[in-house]
């Protein structure tokens, strides 16, 4: 981007076939990512960061304030998040091809000999993709006949940068498998999120306006997800 040093922060410019320009601050180093039309003048893009520039350093400072992640070792007496609250881990002799169980009060991980960090997660997020998905259908279910759409397919897959997305043209959703750290409201709130885009398409007043009547409580949903980041 021929004007990055004009600003205090790295720009990374994307130029896309879309009607409208959207700016968005990516955890965890806040590099304002710009996805503009195609043929937008630099001019176009230049004013527009101008004009959201004060929110743009005040959310980079708050991003970047933040404590720093944990890094897990999937061990006994390491906790983890599961729907908004933490719990420990305890080991247990198993097999790779083991699930990871829940009793209540501790995530019981399979582990065998040689197992890496790597490999406990990976046992971990498998059953964290299951349980998001057992969560997320009878919201799905709930919101699509309150809303009056339909979906056609739902998946579930780690993102760097969003909560959720919409394919509004072949009508499939995908969540966040980070979801499942977070209390059950921001599922909720995010589900209602991505299927008003069946509605309206942009994050403009008409849509933030069906967000507003079938989820009043979102700014507090939204809320806990910015104050927590996308946790690795």
């Amino acid at each position: 981007m021929k004007y990055q040093a004009e600003y205090p922060f790295p720009i990374e410019l994307d130029r896309k076939n879309i009607k409208n320009l959207y700016i968005r601050i990516v955890p965890p180093d806040g590099i304002v990512r710009i996805s503009a039309p195609r043929r937008m003048p630099d001019r176009m893009i230049r004013e527009a960061i101008e004009k959201r520039l004060t929110w743009i350093m005040t959310h980079r400072m708050k991003m970047l304030e933040r404590p720093a992640q944990p890094v897990h070792d999937y061990k006994t007496g390491d906790r983890i998040l599961y729907f908004g609250r933490k719990y420990p881990i305890q080991n247990v002799r198993g097999r790779r091809s083991d699930a990871v169980k829940f009793n209540g009060k501790q995530l019981l991980i399979p582990c065998w000999e040689g197992q890496t960090s790597e490999e406990a997660q990976n046992s971990l997020y498998r059953w964290y993709a299951g349980q998001l998905q057992d969560a997320a259908e009878p919201l799905l279910e709930k919101w699509q006949a309150a809303i009056g759409v339909s979906i056609t397919h739902l998946t579930i897959r780690k993102m760097k940068t969003r909560w959720g997305s919409c394919n509004v043209r072949d009508r499939r959703i995908s969540l966040n498998l980070h979801l499942v750290k977070y209390p059950v409201q921001c599922l909720e709130y995010v589900i209602v999120h991505e299927l008003v885009h069946l509605l309206e398409k942009g994050h403009n007043a008409v849509f933030w306006g069906y967000v507003e009547q079938f989820y009043p409580d979102w700014r507090n949903a939204k809320s806990i997800l910015n104050s927590g980041g996308i946790w690795g």
